[in-house]
């Protein structure tokens, strides 16, 4: 049995108050670092004789976390990166840190410093993730790409560096990539 949910990228710290910049790329076990409320879940989620009762009790868990959440800390430290994440997925390939941190009333430095903080990567690396999530779902839905629109939808310099971030996010080549069977793309690379 497998269960699961997604979070925003602010969510985790939301949440549970984990220092997500220290966790950033490690597999864990999510009751190593959580409250004991998770094992309890855990425990409730294989008792439960359906998935209808196991998506019930993930659901009532989170909402519980949520009202648990300081929120008045939360909006009042991290509303200017819940800010640069929403200006960042909106347009991955104009963003400019520099103004970003200028629009946001802040140093690039404090910026950087609370984004790692926050989300738990750079906001450069993860203005690359989002332009390479974006180039895959573009290539994802054209059958006959016109590569440079989509370099130029994207960000990206040029060809090879659209290929090296494919090669690094996913260890393939575009090429390989749209060559897969519909269908597949979103399944393998989420």
């Amino acid at each position: 049995m497998a269960i699961g949910f997604e979070c925003t990228p602010t969510g985790l710290q939301t949440l549970w108050q984990l220092p997500v910049g220290e966790l950033s790329e490690q597999s864990l076990d999510v009751t190593a670092v959580a409250n004991r409320g998770v094992r309890e879940l855990t425990d409730r989620l294989r008792e439960a004789r359906s998935t209808a009762q196991r998506f019930a009790l993930l659901e009532q868990f989170l909402l519980r976390q949520l009202a648990r959440a300081n929120w008045s800390k939360h909006l009042a430290t991290d509303g200017r990166i819940e800010a640069a994440v929403a200006a960042i997925q909106h347009d991955p390939a104009q963003i400019n840190l520099q103004q970003l941190a200028h629009y946001l009333n802040t140093s690039e430095r404090t910026l950087r410093r609370r984004f790692a903080e926050v989300v738990g990567v750079s906001p450069k690396y993860y203005v690359r993730m989002q332009r390479f999530i974006l180039a895959r779902h573009w290539l994802a839905r054209q059958p006959q790409p016109n590569w440079q629109d989509i370099l130029t939808l994207t960000g990206h310099y040029d060809q090879a560096h659209l290929i090296n971030e494919f090669r690094y996010f996913i260890g393939t080549s575009p090429g390989q990539f749209t060559s897969q069977p519909a269908g597949m793309h979103d399944f393998i690379y989420q």
